[in-house]
C-alpha cells in the first residue's frame, strides 16, 4: 500500500514534519537524514554532518561499504533470517566456527542474537 502523496513527508530546518511516526522527543522533530556515506550523513536541508550516533557497526564500516553491501544482499537472496531457536544456516556455523576457532578461553559454543538486551536474557550461555 503507497502513503498517501498529499502527506509525505517535508523537510525544513529543524528537521521532519508531518511524520507519522511517534519519535523520542514530542518537543523537538529530528534532522531527517536522506541518505549516508562511509561516517557522513546528509541531511534533508542541505547539510553533511559526521554520524556520531551511528553505532559500532557503522563506526567501525561506514554507511554503504559496497563489501558489506554485496554480502549482505548475496546472504539474503539465499536467507535472510530463521528463528534460531528451530533453525540454523550455513553461514551462521561458519561463522561461529571462526570465531571459536582457537580461542584461549575454553568457550565451544557461540550463541547469536539481535541486541545486548537480548544477550541479558542468555547469562547462562556463556559457558558451556
Amino acid at each position: 500500500m503507497e502513503p498517501d502523496a498529499s502527506r509525505k513527508l517535508t523537510h525544513s530546518a529543524k528537521g521532519m514534519t508531518d511524520s507519522a511516526l511517534l519519535h523520542r522527543s514530542l518537543h523537538e522533530p529530528p534532522h531527517s537524514v536522506t541518505h549516508a556515506s562511509g561516517i557522513k550523513l546528509y541531511l534533508g536541508d542541505g547539510r553533511t554532518i559526521i554520524d556520531a550516533c551511528g553505532g559500532a557497526a557503522v563506526a567501525i564500516l561506514g554507511h554503504g561499504n559496497q563489501e558489506v553491501v554485496v554480502a549482505a544482499a548475496k546472504q539474503m537472496s539465499q536467507v535472510s533470517y530463521v528463528y534460531t531457536g528451530a533453525y540454523t544456516t550455513e553461514s551462521a556455523e561458519d561463522l561461529a566456527r571462526i570465531l571459536l576457532d582457537g580461542n584461549q578461553y575454553g568457550l565451544e559454543k557461540a550463541l547469536f542474537v539481535g541486541s545486548g538486551k537480548l544477550r541479558l536474557q542468555f547469562p547462562y550461555v556463556t559457558r558451556v
